[in-house]
């Protein structure tokens, strides 16, 4: 995949430090999945579920400016400070701006709430914009190729947190799990930002909004946020959508299946996520045949590690899945099965994913991912009064297999033999 040692030496130590987090974050999931489930109950961890999920799908509100800033970053190191107060500013004013739409969405009953409406658009607002300023600080990091720093800040975080809500989770509040969670995260944006400032020149001003800089990222950003807005609503929203049609113990099967496959998706996409400022410098220095040898030797390589994984998973897995989550149904073990094919799928298109992404050439991939969205929406409305939960795992797989998988790495090969 390489063609220097000191790139190899840098990739091994940014995925020695990214698996780092992953496996502090599949530890937490771990330990504290079967625990909020009994402290909670089956309608309160459904709650809780649909929650961490309605803050994931928030996340599109950053309009994908973290990953523009990446290459700004990389393209144009001179303008730093004023690139990174534009993002910085712009997430405060998401925070203030964006407590009323979470709390109307919790009044007129778009998400279900049972807990304090108030409070929790208040906590939903905060985390959000948190998890914003998190990623934007460790995009600073990223673009000088110091990932291990920010992962191993972030070991710390999910360590602490997990402590933490293990210890608060007997008092059976939803509210205060996300108390922890917004003030570990003030800690840990803390830490990242003063990290950041070690490896790139900047200085941070509230009020500093450069507003012609800033609609040149959102410009720059907009297809970005298109796919992102597509993958969202794949991964997230979908989720809130079943939440109007299953049961809580429907939700619940499927809301573990989702989980035990999210440490397995997160951990196998790494491989080719790293790559991203190489790829990016690659192409600034015009070098596309290095760009197609990366690409050819990271999709093999992804594909190798994925396929081993995926066969233990199948064959061995569902035992492991049942002794950690305690359900052991017919229909879990239906969901597992497609989940574990559609999972598969996934991380060796996101090879491609990265490189399009590194590359800017995501245009034409963001409307496909949008179709592809659109239609899981409607086959998870219609599979899901036909077949119940399992509907929901086999709408995500059709609409996947029958768009971007075979769109993505066809368009990718296209647009770089294009450029020589």
């Amino acid at each position: 995949m390489f063609i220097k040692s000191s790139i190899n030496r840098g990739y091994l130590i940014n995925l020695a430090a990214t698996f780092s987090s992953q496996a502090a974050t599949a530890i937490a999931i771990i330990l504290l999945t079967p625990l909020l489930l009994t402290q909670l109950g089956e309608a309160g961890f459904s709650l809780y579920g649909v929650v961490l999920n309605l803050i994931v799908v928030a996340s599109v509100f950053d309009f994908s400016l973290n990953t523009t800033l990446v290459r700004r970053l990389i393209l144009h190191p001179d303008k730093a400070n004023e690139s990174i107060n534009a993002v910085f500013n712009f997430f405060l004013l998401v925070l203030f701006c964006s407590i009323p739409l979470y709390y109307f969405s919790f009044v007129l009953g778009a998400v279900h709430i049972t807990e304090k409406k108030l409070i929790m658009a208040l906590l939903v607002a905060l985390i959000v914009a948190q998890n914003m300023l998190a990623v934007l600080f460790e995009s600073v990091m990223q673009s000088v190729n110091q990932w291990k720093h920010a992962k191993l800040i972030r070991v710390l975080r999910t360590l602490i947190e997990t402590v933490l809500l293990y210890w608060i989770s007997g008092m059976g509040k939803i509210e205060y799990l996300f108390y922890v969670t917004g003030g570990v995260n003030l800690i840990y944006i803390t830490a990242l930002a003063l990290i950041a400032k070690k490896h790139v020149n900047f200085r941070l001003g509230i009020g500093k909004l450069n507003f012609s800089l800033l609609l040149a990222h959102l410009k720059d950003s907009f297809w970005y946020f298109q796919n992102s807005v597509a993958s969202v609503i794949t991964f997230n929203f979908q989720i809130i959508m079943m939440s109007h049609l299953l049961t809580a113990g429907q939700m619940t099967i499927y809301l573990l299946v989702f989980r035990f496959f999210e440490i397995v998706r997160t951990g196998l996409t790494n491989f080719a996520m790293l790559l991203f400022p190489s790829i990016t410098q690659k192409q600034k220095e015009g070098n596309w045949r290095g760009v197609l040898l990366y690409y050819k030797k990271s999709l093999f390589l992804v594909a190798l590690i994925t396929a081993v994984t995926m066969a233990g998973l199948f064959v061995w897995g569902y035992e492991l899945f049942v002794y950690w989550s305690k359900i052991k149904t017919d229909t879990a073990l239906i969901v597992y099965l497609i989940y574990c094919v559609y999972i598969a799928l996934i991380v060796v298109d996101h090879v491609s994913g990265v490189f399009l992404s590194a590359l800017k050439f995501n245009k034409n991939t963001a409307v496909v991912s949008s179709i592809q969205s659109l239609l899981l929406l409607m086959l998870t409305y219609i599979f899901i009064k036909e077949f119940g939960v399992f509907g929901a795992a086999l709408a995500s797989l059709i609409a996947f297999v029958s768009t971007s998988l075979w769109y993505n790495p066809w368009h990718l090969w296209r647009s770089i033999q294009s450029k020589y």
